[in-house]
């Protein structure tokens, strides 16, 4: 493939005026893969590119972005973006790459990996822009004194409503990056998936609460809480950006990413009554099946 990174840990290319420079720090691989890695950062390296020019939007005015390529057992995410250093990291043991590898057996599985990497990329790249908001100071700023029964679970439900918009959003993207237009079949398919989710999520917040009443510890219903959070935020999220544009023919996933995290809330929740649908979450109208301010209010409660 010709890159010999293993020599060369950092390389850089220009996709219009932004220059990209990708850095390798996948040495310790060698302890997990026979094999010449090389060519998997040679691949890495064109996907990085393609989504570069073909994601430029999401990119534009950042002057410089970096992308870490690492490898990494035990790290729990194979993808992760830090907006403020503009940096994007790819963690090579998500590649379910084979202990063993050669030219002729990569060449066999190179095209679903530029696909895999792709996906991967194409989700990340779309937080660059995206501002850290500042709830997340708000919310870690609350007072033990003040909440304390409900302080962690209030964080959790805090930090999940305020980042649906944002990770369901790159996983929209993703999605479409390598894929064709679902159908509505499929597209309710992921409402019932939610819808689930949500219902599960009630569930556990109900159990959550009652022990907490009862002066037991909640650990393991609060890290399944957490658990199911995330998901939500992400599978969640993704059909709150489909059922946004299918009901709304002013908009699309560009106007979704000029949104505020609660305007992007509530104007799934207008959409989903629009469809006829109960919404997975509301704000405040206790429409959905979770409903933010009703959630805080009953942990709230706990404190009395």
């Amino acid at each position: 493939m010709g890159l010999l990174m293993s020599r060369k840990e950092e390389i850089e290319i220009q996709v219009k005026d932004i220059n990209i420079r990708i850095i390798d720090k996948t040495s310790n691989s060698k302890e997990f893969i026979s094999g010449s890695i090389e060519e998997f950062v040679s691949l890495a390296k064109k996907v990085i590119q393609d989504v570069c020019l073909n994601g430029y939007k999401y990119i534009k005015g950042l002057g410089e972005v970096k992308f870490i390529l690492f490898f990494e057992q035990f790290q729990l995410r194979k993808a992760y973006t830090d907006p403020k250093e503009k940096k994007i990291y790819l963690n090579f043991a998500y590649l379910d790459i084979p202990r063993k590898i050669n030219k002729n057996s990569f060449k066999k599985m190179e095209t679903s990996l530029y696909k895999k990497i792709y996906k991967m990329m194409g989700h990340e790249i779309v937080h660059l822009n995206q501002k850290v908001a500042p709830y997340r100071k708000r919310i870690f700023s609350l007072s033990k004194d003040k909440y304390p029964k409900s302080l962690e679970m209030r964080q959790q439900v805090g930090i999940h409503f305020h980042i649906m918009m944002r990770e369901g959003s790159a996983m929209y993207i993703e999605h479409y990056s390598t894929n064709s237009v679902r159908t509505e079949i499929e597209v309710e398919a992921m409402y019932q998936k939610s819808k689930k989710k949500a219902e599960k999520i009630k569930r556990l917040l109900n159990k959550f609460l009652i022990k907490i009443k009862a002066g037991k510890i909640a650990g393991f219903t609060t890290m399944r809480l957490k658990d199911n959070l995330r998901s939500l935020v992400y599978n969640g999220g993704e059909y709150m950006c489909e059922r946004i544009v299918r009901s709304n023919s002013d908009e699309n996933i560009d106007t979704i990413l000029k949104m505020k995290d609660f305007q992007f809330i509530r104007k799934y929740e207008n959409s989903e009554i629009k469809n006829g649908q109960k919404p997975i979450v509301s704000l405040n109208s206790k429409k959905g099946i979770l409903d933010y301010n009703q959630i805080l209010a009953e942990l709230d409660a706990l404190n009395r």
